[in-house]
């Protein structure tokens, strides 16, 4: 075809060489072509709609408009499936979200050449996943962050994650207090009763945290913008000052590729 079809859907610029060898079926009822119509028109829509989303949102956003149920359109069952399912994507991507108007609002690319190992200073957090409130998220979305790490026995643990808290404001880092299942009622306590619920509770299903950087204390794992750890720091005292470490987790904690 030599041009794109009308508002109306039609093609009334199709060049004789083009109709040659075609075969024409016209319908007696030009009406019953309605719905192929009808059907085209709501493609081009559905792609057009669809052309700024996120790869992955953006073939979800497809396949809702191909499942057609007779002449009702989506049944309600799959709207309220589709709906989860972008909730569930977008969760994973902003649940450890500092606020929007920090420099940190959007998230970085994750490193792809860090300098140091998996689970090292210098390196990416383990490839594992975290539950907030019964949803996993990946561990590595933590980013920029400030985990926390606390001892089981912490009663006199409240000055302290207040000045982590309050330092990590500063510079737009959520305060992300994790520990494994079994801590996870000392955590929602702490987090309730010292933090006033302003820091977020994660729970390290398998542990990995624990075993890979060997808390003292209360330990801060400091999460650059991309992923790599800047810093472990144990054993943190109320009084105990972090801003320099921190100003440096809204950069990336790898190095630039040469050009």
């Amino acid at each position: 075809m030599s041009g794109a079809p009308g508002p109306d859907g039609r093609h009334d610029d199709l060049d004789a060489f083009e109709l040659e060898g075609l075969a024409l079926l016209v319908p007696d009822d030009p009406r019953s072509l309605d719905a192929d119509r009808a059907a085209y028109l709501d493609e081009l829509r559905s792609r057009r709609d669809g052309a700024d989303l996120p790869p992955g949102l953006a073939g979800l956003w497809a396949r809702i408009h191909r499942l057609r149920l007779g002449r009702f359109g989506v049944s309600a069952p799959m709207v309220v499936l589709a709906l989860a399912a972008v909730a569930v994507i977008g969760s994973s991507l902003t649940i450890f979200a500092p606020s929007a108007g920090s420099p940190a609002a959007l998230l970085a690319p994750l490193a792809t050449n860090p300098p140091g190992e998996v689970g090292t200073v210098g390196g990416l957090l383990p490839d594992t996943e975290l539950s907030i409130d019964g949803t996993r998220v990946p561990l590595r979305s933590a980013r920029p962050a400030l985990i926390v790490l606390v001892p089981v026995s912490c009663k006199d643990c409240g000055d302290t994650l207040r000045s982590l808290l309050t330092q990590g404001r500063e510079y737009g880092l959520r305060l992300v207090l994790a520990g494994p299942a079994d801590q996870t009622k000392q955590l929602e306590d702490l987090n309730a009763t010292e933090l006033g619920q302003s820091g977020l509770v994660a729970v390290d299903v398998r542990d990995v945290l624990t075993s890979t950087y060997d808390p003292v204390g209360i330990t801060g794992v400091l999460m650059h913008e991309d992923g790599v750890v800047g810093a472990v720091i144990r054993d943190i005292s109320p009084t105990q000052r972090l801003e320099p470490a921190l100003a440096q987790l809204e950069r990336p904690g790898a190095p630039s590729a040469a050009p």
